[in-house]
């Protein structure tokens, strides 16, 4: 099927989207949408039907999540790693080939437990907790979790250290030694050891 691509995401997780009808000079055109369906471009089945779109209060932008975590009625997974699948935007939740709009959006396989790492070294997925501070204040340990989802890294429990949580998939402990006291941290020399698991 022919549409925009509006994304990618990577299977298991919640991509969220916006929508704009407007024509080529910019002008809002008279169609006021209300749900969404979802179809496998691969076999052209519709997976997902009537998901419900949310609007901007000026009826200009319309905002709408699919959780690739999704199952059908009958409990079936639909949505499958590296192929592309259509947002169809309805006016209606029933099918109207006069009034709809066509996006395209792509699913990843699972990214691999190295690279999800690296992203979280940068920040994402990742929680610092279980600090230890020296008499001049500086921070001299703290321990970083990394998990696989943000949903998981945000459910994360501070302090818990008796076994991993849900999505927990490297633990590291930082060290800190400082050659200049008074929290100078340009002075500091790091120290990470932590639990890499399999490469």
């Amino acid at each position: 099927m022919q549409g925009e691509s509006i994304g990618v995401v990577e299977l298991g997780e919640v991509f969220y989207f916006a929508v704009s009808n407007r024509a080529a000079d910019g002008t809002a055109l008279a169609f006021v949408p209300s749900y969404f369906d979802i179809v496998d471009n691969a076999t052209g089945d519709v997976i997902l039907s009537n998901q419900s779109i949310a609007s901007t209060t000026d009826l200009s932008l319309w905002r709408g999540q699919i959780d690739t975590r999704s199952q059908t009625t009958d409990q079936s997974e639909p949505f499958r790693p590296n192929r592309t699948y259509s947002i169809l935007v309805k006016s209606t939740g029933t099918e109207d080939p006069e009034a709809f709009l066509h996006f395209n959006f792509s699913i990843l396989g699972a990214l691999s437990v190295r690279l999800k790492r690296l992203l979280a070294l940068g920040g994402e997925n990742l929680v610092a907790d279980l600090y230890t501070y020296d008499n001049g204040n500086n921070v001299t340990s703290y321990r970083v979790r990394i998990f696989d989802t943000r949903e998981n890294a945000a459910q994360a429990t501070p302090g818990i250290t008796d076994v991993p949580e849900t999505g927990e998939i490297a633990t590291y402990t930082v060290t800190q030694n400082y050659s200049i006291g008074r929290q100078l941290r340009q002075s500091a020399t790091h120290l990470i050891d932590g639990d890499l698991g399999d490469l």
